[in-house]
């Protein structure tokens, strides 16, 4: 099976997560080849290139919870840049290719909560990006020339697209209703 959500080419290279060995895995597709550039027993997912091309943000869950990390192209030096007892998911780079915008999953009580944080990965310092004005909001997509953030976020009833603009602290949905899955 291959993840519908595939990171799509840098100089002609495709990074998808597919678990055709019984967990997900991060593969690299070329134009002749496609690499396995994680092999481990627990899951490793939504992998996205940096702008530069020289780094891979994803999520993977060594120790049950899900946490954000980086690698080389090949596969090599594997870095945890999360370390969260909440799960974390949903990487996106900013275009600094020094911050890294993803979900976390917090839990209240007995509900969860997504939140939308970015992460220093020099430092490791973490900090919620979009303020406070729903229920919830996921997924996000950072543009890569403008200050602006997709994300998918959660109101009354289901979940809308919406736009975040940086600079001026504002966001803006995109459609009403509660029918959208995914910005």
């Amino acid at each position: 099976e291959i993840n519908m959500k595939p990171n799509f080419p840098i100089e002609g290279r495709i990074i998808f997560h597919s678990n055709l060995d019984g967990d997900n895995e991060i593969y690299l597709m070329t134009k002749t080849e496609i690499k396995k550039l994680t092999d481990n027993t627990w899951n490793d997912e939504y992998p996205v290139w940096s702008l530069d091309g020289k780094k891979i943000a994803f999520t993977a869950n060594p120790e049950g919870n899900y946490d954000i990390f980086t690698m080389n192209p090949d596969g090599s030096e594997i870095t945890a840049i999360t370390f969260s007892p909440s799960d974390e998911k949903d990487p996106s780079w900013f275009p600094d290719g020094k911050r890294i915008a993803y979900t976390r999953e917090t839990k209240k009580f007995l509900r969860k909560q997504l939140l939308i944080f970015q992460v220093d990965i020099d430092t490791k310092k973490t900090k919620r990006i979009i303020p406070r004005y729903s229920k919830g909001h996921a997924i996000p997509h950072i543009s890569p020339t403008e200050p602006l953030l997709t994300f998918t976020g959660k109101r009354t009833i289901g979940w809308d697209s919406a736009l975040y603009d940086m600079r001026k602290n504002e966001v803006k949905f995109l459609d009403k209703g509660g029918k959208s899955c995914r910005a």
